[in-house]
């Protein structure tokens, strides 16, 4: 019996077949490992928001400071142990510059571990007291803890914003550290400020931000662009 074999015409049938699934499944799997990541980012946010809660129950009702990177008592330092000291915490699936690691906070051995950190925070770190992570020069411990803010005097932890996807740029060497804060949109209290220090559609249309009360929501560009130019409570600038 002659052996069949396939005609050209009936391999480029399934070439072509071939070809209109691999067009149709693509984008499913792009989508969907968008939706991973997004979720995943929510997920270490959401790590923050625990680790941030039980750095305020053990340090007198305070929030995380964000005393300058290069300082002891940093954002990244004081929460490190409540993390267990896993860096990838710190790091957004899609930190379009997650590779940059020449900043090195000060970590408790004295040790200067390259971390990235992907966030921005809800505050500065030259002891302005504006958002809700205050800075406090004093040459104690115990001195500087007074100098923070405290979670009871901020009137809706629930609205108001602790960390907002950050936004630093390929060839800034302070990667990882409080990047200007979300006080920097504060001032004025309008989006394009905000825009500035965060980066608002790193997953699509939308970005993940942490609330005090440890909650993560992700807003839209339109819901964060409302949020930011009609709710200044959301931020608790003193």
């Amino acid at each position: 019996m002659k052996k069949q074999s396939f005609t050209l015409i009936e391999l480029l049938t399934v070439i072509a077949i071939i070809a209109i699934l691999s067009g149709l499944l693509l984008p499913a799997v792009g989508r969907a490992r968008a939706t991973a990541q997004k979720t995943a980012c929510a997920s270490k946010m959401g790590e923050l928001g625990k680790a941030e809660i039980m750095f305020s129950n053990e340090n007198k009702n305070k929030t995380v400071p964000a005393q300058p990177s290069d300082k002891k008592y940093n954002f990244i330092y004081s929460l490190w142990d409540y993390v267990g000291e896993n860096e990838k915490i710190f790091l957004c699936p899609l930190d379009p510059y997650e590779d940059n690691t020449e900043y090195k906070p000060l970590l408790a051995d004295g040790s200067t571990p390259a971390i990235r950190f992907s966030y921005t925070v809800n505050g500065k770190d030259d002891y302005s007291k504006k958002g809700v992570h205050w800075s406090a020069n004093a040459a104690k411990y115990t001195d500087m803890v007074k100098g923070w803010k405290s979670i009871s005097t901020i009137k809706n932890p629930s609205g108001t914003l602790s960390l907002a996807e950050g936004c630093i740029p390929p060839n800034d060497t302070s990667a990882g550290k409080i990047y200007g804060g979300i006080a920097y949109a504060t001032g004025g209290g309008y989006y394009s400020d905000f825009k500035k220090v965060a980066d608002v559609v790193r997953h699509g249309n939308a970005a993940n931000y942490l609330y005090m009360d440890g909650h993560v929501e992700t807003l839209n560009e339109e819901e964060i662009e409302d949020q930011v130019d009609t709710n200044p409570s959301a931020w608790a600038i003193e």
